[in-house]
């Protein structure tokens, strides 16, 4: 949903946590890649191939926590960066020190806000397959100090557990409409 505000670097990262958070459990099930092709397809991207660079990842988590916590870590990094959003367009920017002239058509995003989004998306491939595994779990778990920060005294900000909540009520009920197209393609 809001995966499009993200620039070409935060769109990779996220990329490659969604990915590891998919083979967490050793494979990525056929909802895992639907949503992960839904993502792809939100960005307007194709689907990056870096398997290797995943399955290293996840491998890490169990023998050698220091290379994984460094490898999950600069993938977070890629989230750091303030800029505005021109709200017509929805093309993302670099933050300039001067406000542009139609400061009004544009929309702060700051880091908080990405990881935000970032944390919401996850979520709903997270909870796709129903279970929440040890690394998906920690990769969680690495946002909540930045989400329980507030950017913005105008901007309601709402904390990880509520973000959670929407993002496992909003993946219900894609998945409650995918059932009935199911059972409606079925009838026919």
């Amino acid at each position: 949903m809001f995966l499009n505000i993200l620039n070409d670097a935060e769109k990779t990262a996220f990329l490659q946590l969604a990915m590891i958070c998919a083979k967490a459990d050793g494979m990525i099930r056929e909802e895992e890649n639907e949503v992960l092709q839904v993502y792809c397809d939100e960005m307007d991207i194709q689907m990056p191939k870096f398997g290797a660079k995943i399955d290293y990842i996840v491998e890490c988590f169990d023998n050698e926590k220091e290379k994984y916590n460094r490898e999950i870590e600069e993938i977070l990094s890629n989230f750091s960066k303030t800029r505005t959003i021109d709200v017509d367009t929805g093309r993302a920017m670099e933050k300039d020190p001067a406000l542009p002239s139609n400061a009004l058509a544009m929309m702060f995003i700051g880091k908080a806000r990405l990881l935000k989004i970032v944390y919401f998306e996850l979520i709903a491939l997270i909870y796709s397959d129903g279970e929440v595994s040890p690394i998906e779990a920690d990769i969680l778990k690495r946002f909540e100090p930045d989400l329980k920060t507030k950017e913005l005294e105008n901007f309601a900000i709402l904390q990880t557990k509520e973000l959670k909540n929407l993002a496992i009520a909003l993946t219900n009920q894609l998945n409650f409409v995918k059932t009935i197209e199911l059972l409606n393609a079925r009838s026919k």
